[in-house]
């Protein structure tokens, strides 16, 4: 991919195939990043992933912190419901994405990506924090409420500080995602400036041409992230 993303679009269609390109070129580059609107969509994906992430680490926390050191009715029953959705195929879920999001008068937005991505990322990043915050040693929970701490403070002051290594897989799982993610957004945003990264690289496809080495080196560009 990165070689092509050097090689005149001549060389790439040829039957020549080589790894080192014979006459490399930063004009897929600067095709790929100026036509079609590609840094837009870029800037549309890094907020529409920074976002669930953000979304995807505090809401999971704090439910992850309820499930792991408080009791409540249904405890378990509402956790393996969680689990339960992990279960359901994301291609099911669009027609009921749509239609929520078509009453929620959210379709068309970059919010509204935002909130689908994070709710299917909730049940995964659940399930992992809890096993990681129940692994906490209750001792230290407890001198801390001695000292006058909140729920709040124990979690973010040292519930999530020893469990940083879960909430960065939460985060990175979740930003992934999101980068990457499709068949949602095509199906919720219409506006030309409001369309994702994905979105914007399959523009290079046409119907009886495709623009190989621009293509290409937006894809270098997307995967660098």
């Amino acid at each position: 991919m990165i070689s092509l993303s050097f090689q005149p679009t001549g060389d790439i269609l040829t039957s020549n195939v080589v790894l080192i390109p014979t006459h490399p070129t930063f004009l897929n580059y600067t095709q790929a990043w100026t036509e079609n609107s590609f840094g837009q969509y870029f800037l549309n994906s890094l907020v529409v992933a920074i976002g669930t992430v953000i979304i995807t680490v505090i809401f999971s926390s704090l439910a992850a912190y309820a499930f792991a050191r408080y009791r409540f009715p249904f405890k378990e029953v509402i956790f393996y419901i969680f689990l339960a959705a992990l279960a359901v195929p994301s291609v099911e879920l669009i027609i009921p994405q749509y239609l929520l999001a078509l009453k929620l008068h959210l379709t068309d937005l970059l919010f509204g990506l935002v909130l689908i991505y994070a709710s299917e990322n909730l049940p995964f990043s659940i399930f992992l924090l809890r096993g990681f915050f129940e692994a906490v040693p209750k001792d230290l929970e407890e001198s801390f409420r001695l000292d006058g701490a909140g729920s709040i403070r124990v979690l973010t002051r040292l519930i999530a500080p020893l469990s940083a290594p879960a909430l960065a897989v939460v985060a990175m799982f979740t930003f992934n995602f999101a980068w990457e993610e499709f068949v949602v957004a095509l199906t919720l945003i219409n506006s030309p400036q409001n369309h994702t990264l994905p979105i914007g690289l399959n523009f290079f496809i046409g119907e009886h041409t495709t623009q190989w080495g621009p293509l290409f080196a937006g894809l270098v560009i997307a995967t660098v992230p």
